[in-house]
């Protein structure tokens, strides 16, 4: 879903300068328009954001409002999984494999077999059939 992700910065007489950064965030939907509704009921929306007292904000982060653009489907793919940050990984998150070495480390245990989704940022697998593999050049995901 493209979006604006609004930032402030403090200038020397005490007040804010609001700027944006055109981003994407991912949202679950079985519409666009369910998607977009996702969105809207979460607390980094504008909306919400503006109404949070002050240390609320400052522990979420920056706020973003829906921009004009193309709301693109996530492909199908039968290796993407969520670990239990909600983040997607590629293949199964190691925190869910007992049998594997890295089940208790809590640094990377949250990764997947294969590492993260290409959807989180990161780099197309080799190796696996990856619905991205073909689209890597021209798709990207920032969140």
């Amino acid at each position: 879903m493209p979006v604006e992700r609004i930032s402030f910065m403090p200038c020397s007489n005490g007040e804010f300068l609001q700027g944006g950064e055109n981003s994407y965030f991912l949202s679950e939907g079985d519409s666009s328009g369910e998607a977009r509704i996702a969105l809207r009921q979460s607390l980094r929306f504008a909306d919400n954001w503006n109404d949070l007292p002050l240390e609320k904000r400052q522990k979420i982060g920056m706020p973003f409002r829906f921009r004009e653009g193309v709301i693109e489907k996530v492909l199908q793919c039968d290796k993407r999984f969520k670990n239990r940050n909600g983040e997607y990984t590629c293949g199964r998150p190691l925190h869910d494999l007992s049998n594997s070495p890295e089940y208790r480390a809590e640094a990377i245990n949250t990764n997947g077999e294969f590492g993260f989704c290409v959807i989180e940022g990161f780099d197309v697998p080799d190796g696996l059939d990856c619905p991205y593999a073909k689209e890597k050049a021209s798709v990207s995901f920032s969140v």
